[in-house]
């Protein structure tokens, strides 16, 4: 605030008498003299009034000067702007002029003026003193004083006020008012009370001087002689600025005393007649009121009284956390609490800061960052004999067993030397927890880990027991250790609790690995006879399974039946059960239910993973049928659909076949020679070719058979020669028994002696094989493409896929998405169109090319039997690529379902994707509510609800809720602690705050 100084207020005489005085003197030099009495007499108006009468044009240079600076100087104390233009307009003219530091100290002062008090410092502090006046140093001492005190370089301004009290006749006033003031403002209430009454009956301060006396037995907690001394100079100056001053001691008598509905008059009458009302008014006003009940009053006064970090803003943040409990505030309780108890000014308001911050946080279950643990672990080391420790102590227990910051907990239950049954109760339940979230992101070894170590406290809690065993079993299973998985589901099982059902199902599915199909059946009928509550895709796949069985044990009727109970449950990933179903009726000699299943299956499900082997089945079934001619179209219509696939070389060697055995020779020449020309290095090229050698030879046409062979380029050898397989046997018996540098060595010395012996591909597949072991990628690829440029033969799939992964590896992401595309035309296998739909949709994600993520990963979402964890990458893929097309609505509707589960990476940043998209399209209550509902649910995944904490403080800051946006903010800055970019979003967003406050 900037200081009073009563003396420099502008003089006003009559107009008459200087009228007088200018008719006396004339113009000139007298003029210019008596203008100069007038200005160190303080009567600035008549010096004002007098100068400007004066014509300059008949001035000498040497009194032109005077008179510019005379008019400079009275023009100053009338209005410093103008009298600091004309200072600066005589600097320029007369640059060696003798007065050039009195003006330089009287333009410090116009800064003074204008608030610019670090500017007025830098000009007092290159003038040099010693050459002014002695008044006009003493007068350029105070500013000086008065500027430094602003700018909190006390001691200095302490000293210079201290010297102009000793050594000023006209300024002691002044600084002694001033010092008194500050000995006030440090609470050394004698000094200051001594200082004041020294002073009191001056004419400069005679008004101001009160206020402080009474302030200084407020203080003193003397409230009747301050209620007193308010009293009477409210009846004798009650109209004076002063007066209403006084309103705030009365306003603060009546405050301590309780009398809040007096408090509040005074107060108010205080506050609303003040342009800055102090803060400890504000304060003392807003609590009575809210001791009134009026709580919306009280808490706006409050928000204005937390602007600094002092003792007030801490009081105001723990009553405002009081009040916003009352209005039923949960975020708004938390996150005063959370500020006051961050402040140590009163040790006293911290402690209560902290224990409402501390059960605010559990009564929500509120722990984004660990805070919880945190919180409550730091008020029983800080307070331990606090009234509230037992409730403290008492609620820990609670905290560890329902926050979801796993890891803080265990860190806090580690460091306690003799935990009870009760915290090694939560211990349990804790690393169980962390297990499962390990397992749902799929680390199963990690998850493995922390069962193990929540088995080893099993005897605390049985229902955990009985689900961490069953966990252990799920992780292990992934990972391929049957055997130890079905000892943890019969344990699991054996024991109950809420997994029990899954445990059976576990232990279903590895009887069904390892061939048991009776006792598979059982257990999967057992499952399903307790699947009340389970999800209906599973109890449909248990369906399907006891069918499976039954099949595998020929009893195709009842399998059947298993197979349409499972269609009828799961209709949407029926395909697999309707194809069963299909061949047990065709086990089952019932060709025409079988052909009208295939039927069925090709129509509602053209895009099945079994689409291929339903045309082939269909054909198959019609030739069965003697429907020749229907068979055959249904092997073109596969060949024309899957060109590239296994089924479709063996539907065309059973077309062929199916010509040939009747006899229809020209069909079947032309059939078999389609074979042989479209799929030259196939097994079914070399039948094919065996098969037209034998039909040329019964026609008697040898001759034209010889011609074929010779005029066909590509055909592969039928039969090699004896040192070509001897030195190929050579090379495979040493790489079968893993010996691989040899294998290499003679593999690649088959190669050299015989370029296009018969097993050239064998070879080349072998040595890429072993390459890529020896991650030699390059030398990998050119082996795995000697294969893959005849794409028939029976490597070519599998080097597809290791091109595919090596070219993924290298960062060659469009030339491996080619590659899986080649995958996807060969196989039939369900397992490697759906890694091959995965790798595409990686490298399409890797390059942005948007349309092919959003192909691939629509092939896998929604597969029948998808592990859970393909999926959610699927849909998160596909979701990004939509936004990134601008597709929101598509996106929003495969983000929805991924931010149900935030223990997810993928549900953790869709639900912060979420808010963010309400955000762009201007739903800021929309966005708010979602991300309270993040804060409220929590996650492992801690950057991202850190994100979603920064997107709420822009939330507020675009709707003009600074305050709440600048409290989300600090409260992240407390407790978020990762080494990212979070910190710096956080500085950007205050740093904006504090220039617009």
């Amino acid at each position: 605030m900037k200081r009073k100084l009563v003396l420099l207020a502008f003089a006003s005489l009559g107009l008459a008498a200087t009228a007088q005085t200018a008719a006396e003197a004339g113009y000139g030099k007298k003029a210019i003299a008596e203008c100069q009495r007038l200005h160190s007499d303080g009567e600035y108006k008549s010096a004002l009034i007098l100068i400007e009468k004066i014509d300059p044009r008949g001035l000498d240079e040497r009194t032109r000067q005077e008179y510019d600076l005379q008019r400079a100087l009275t023009t100053f104390e009338n209005d410093h702007h103008k009298g600091k233009a004309l200072m600066m307009q005589y600097l320029a003219e007369y640059p060696n002029s003798s007065q050039k530091e009195l003006l330089n100290a009287y333009i410090a002062q116009s800064h003074y003026f204008d608030g610019d008090f670090e500017g007025a410092c830098a000009l007092f502090a290159d003038c040099d003193f010693n050459r002014l006046a002695k008044d006009e140093r003493q007068r350029a001492s105070l500013y000086y004083a008065l500027s430094l005190l602003e700018t909190g370089n006390e001691s200095n301004a302490v000293d210079m006020l201290q010297r102009l009290k000793v050594e000023s006749k006209r300024y002691a006033t002044d600084a002694a008012f001033h010092l008194a003031v500050i000995d006030y403002e440090h609470n050394r209430l004698n000094e200051a009370h001594s200082g004041f009454k020294s002073i009191q009956m001056s004419d400069s301060y005679y008004l101001d001087i009160p206020y402080y006396l009474a302030a200084i037995e407020l203080k003193r907690g003397n409230d009747e002689a301050a209620r007193g001394i308010a009293e009477r100079f409210i009846a004798d100056h009650g109209d004076k600025p002063q007066g209403v001053k006084m309103h705030q001691i009365l306003g603060a008598v009546e405050f301590n005393e309780g009398n809040y509905d007096k408090a509040i008059k005074a107060l108010g009458l205080y506050t609303n007649n003040t342009p800055k009302p102090q803060r400890i008014a504000m304060y003392q006003l807003a609590l009575s009121l809210y001791n009134n009940g009026e709580l919306d009053r009280a808490k706006e006064l409050l928000d204005n009284c937390t602007t600094l970090d002092d003792e007030i803003s801490q009081n105001a943040l723990l009553h405002k956390g009081m009040i916003a409990l009352e209005q039923n505030d949960a975020n708004g309780a938390r996150l005063a609490f959370e500020l006051a108890s961050q402040m140590t000014h009163s040790d006293k308001v911290r402690e209560e800061a902290l224990y409402n911050y501390a059960m605010c946080l559990h009564k929500a279950n509120h722990s984004a960052f660990g805070e919880g643990v945190r919180t409550f672990e730091k008020f029983l080391n800080e307070y331990p004999n606090s009234k509230h420790a037992s409730t403290i102590g008492e609620q820990l227990v609670d905290v560890y067993m329902n926050t979801k910051s796993y890891n803080v907990a265990l860190e806090s239950i580690n460091k306690i030397n003799n935990p009870s049954a009760k915290i090694l109760k939560a211990k349990q339940n804790i690393l169980y927890r962390l297990g499962v979230q390990e397992f749902i992101n799929g680390n199963n070894r990690m998850a493995i880990n922390y069962m193990n170590r929540s088995l080893e406290l099993a005897k605390y809690d049985k229902e955990i027991h009985a689900d961490a065993l069953f966990w252990k079993g799920e992780a292990l299973y992934k990972v391929g250790e049957i055997a130890s998985a079905d000892k943890q589901y019969r344990q699991s099982a054996a024991l109950g609790g809420s997994n029990r059902n899954k445990a059976i199902y576990g232990i279903a599915y590895v009887l069904f690995q390892n061939k048991d199909y009776s006792s598979a059946r059982t257990e999967f009928e057992r499952f399903v006879r307790n699947s009340k509550g389970e999800d209906s895709n599973i109890i449909a796949d248990a369906y399907s399974r006891i069918g499976d069985c039954y099949y595998y044990q020929r009893q195709f009727n009842t399998a059947k039946q298993y197979y349409d109970k499972a269609t009828s449950i799961d209709s949407k990933n029926a395909d697999y059960s309707l194809f069963r179903s299909a061949i047990t009726l065709g086990m089952s000699k019932d060709y025409e239910g079988k052909a009208q299943a295939l039927r069925e299956l090709i129509a509602e499900y053209p895009n099945s993973t079994y689409s291929e082997q339903a045309y082939y089945e269909l054909g198959r079934t019609y030739i069965e049928q003697g429907k020749q001619k229907d068979g055959i179209a249904m092997y073109d219509k596969l060949v024309q659909r899957f060109p590239q696939s296994q089924l479709a070389r063996r539907a065309a060697t059973e077309k062929a076949m199916v010509y040939n055995s009747r006899g229809d020779n020209s069909n079947a020449i032309k059939a078999y020679k389609n074979i042989i020309e479209q799929y030259p290095h196939s097994e079914e090229a070399q039948i094919a070719l065996q098969d037209l050698k034998n039909i040329y030879i019964e026609m008697g046409n040898v001759s034209e058979y010889a011609d074929y062979v010779s005029s066909t380029t590509g055909l592969q050898k039928i039969n090699s020669n004896e040192l070509d397989t001897l030195a190929y046997t050579a090379a495979e018996r040493f790489y079968s028994k893993r010996d691989l540098a040899k294998a290499e060595a003679k593999f690649q010395d088959y190669l050299n002696e015989f370029p296009q012996g018969a097993f050239r591909l064998n070879s080349h597949y072998y040595l890429g094989l072993i390459q890529h072991n020896n991650k030699e990628y390059d030398a990998a690829l050119k082996n795995l493409k000697a294969v893959t440029e005849y794409p028939n033969n029976k490597f070519n799939e599998e080097a597809l896929v290791l091109t595919g992964e090596i070219l993924y590896g290298k960062k060659e992401f469009a030339s491996s998405i080619a590659a899986f595309k080649e995958v996807l035309a060969t196989t039939i296998q369900d397992e490697r169109r759906t890694a091959a739909h995965m790798n595409i949709m990686r490298a399409a994600r890797q390059i942005k090319d948007h349309n092919e993520t959003i192909g691939s990963a629509s092939q896998i979402i929604g597969k029948n039997g998808i592990e859970p964890e393909w999926e959610r990458e699927a849909m998160f893929s596909r979701a990004k690529a939509q936004i990134a097309l601008g597709d929101i609505d598509s996106a929003m509707d495969d983000l929805e379902p991924l931010a149900e589960d935030t223990r997810t990476k993928e549900g953790a940043e869709s639900k912060y994707l979420l808010a963010e998209l309400m955000f762009n399209d201007g739903q800021y209550e929309e966005c708010e509510e979602e991300i309270m509902e993040y804060i409220e649910t929590s996650t492992p995944h801690t950057y991202w609800l850190a994100r979603s904490f920064v997107l709420l403080s822009d939330v507020y800051i675009t709707q003009g809720k600074n305050m709440e946006a600048r409290q989300y903010l600090i409260s992240l800055q407390n407790n978020y602690n990762e080494d990212d970019d979070i910190a710096g979003m956080i500085e950007e967003r205050l740093s904006k705050l504090d220039k617009t406050n």
